[in-house]
């Protein structure tokens, strides 16, 4: 009886939890070294990004690899529409690049980075 019933249970399982997986973090390209958040840096690259909600503040998490590179404060907002595809917006005070804001792709969620100190200007 479980060869007949069990084994598509045991597939529908495998792939939900293969979406759900996929569903939870989101691949963001960052072009060159740049800031995000208060004067914390990321090498050009492609990461994995990951939002943990604790209360009322925020973390987005950089992974590369599957190692964590970055944890950094961030602002959650929900825009209007979601975005079509993902977008990073960057300020360049100074030269030095820096993060202000990541939309991802198929979500209304963007992520606020507060830049650091010396971009503020």
């Amino acid at each position: 009886m479980f060869q007949r019933i069990g084994w598509p249970i045991v597939a529908v399982l495998t792939c939900t939890l293969a979406f759900v997986s996929t569903a939870l973090a989101q691949q963001v390209t960052i072009m060159d070294e740049t800031s995000v958040g208060k004067g914390a840096t990321l090498e050009g690259g492609t990461y994995r990004i990951k939002v943990v909600r604790k209360g009322k503040s925020s973390q987005a998490l950089f992974y590369q690899g599957g190692e964590l590179w970055l944890r950094v404060p961030v602002t959650v907002v929900e825009e209007a529409k979601k975005t079509r595809h993902t977008e990073v917006d960057y300020r360049e005070p100074f030269g030095a690049l820096v993060v202000t804001k990541i939309c991802i792709e198929g979500s209304r969620e963007c992520l606020l980075f507060k830049p650091p100190a010396s971009a503020e200007d």
